[in-house]
């Protein structure tokens, strides 16, 4: 009888990344910042759409946690909204 050794390499931190999102952008990552913004007291359609309600509460997001005001949201504004809910390296 032998017996295999597998090899284990060492664990690794997964990391999501996630995309910067602007005015026009749609689809189901959208939607994941419309629920992360209502979670942060916010009161928006989930509709996958980034429409001006969306930017606008994006901008309002930035202003409160001291983050440029441009209303894309980049890798800090995702770090921002994920504070204490996701694991996410950004």
């Amino acid at each position: 009888m032998s017996t295999a050794y597998i090899s284990q390499a060492p664990a690794q931190k997964a990391s999501l990344k996630l995309p910067v999102l602007r005015p026009g952008s749609s689809g189901s990552t959208v939607r994941v910042l419309q629920q992360l913004l209502n979670f942060k007291g916010f009161n928006l359609e989930i509709d996958g759409e980034f429409n001006p309600h969306t930017q606008e509460a994006v901008k309002e997001f930035q202003k409160m946690n001291g983050l440029g005001m441009e209303g894309i949201v980049d890798s800090q504004t995702w770090y921002y909204l994920n504070a204490g809910l996701l694991p996410l390296e950004c």
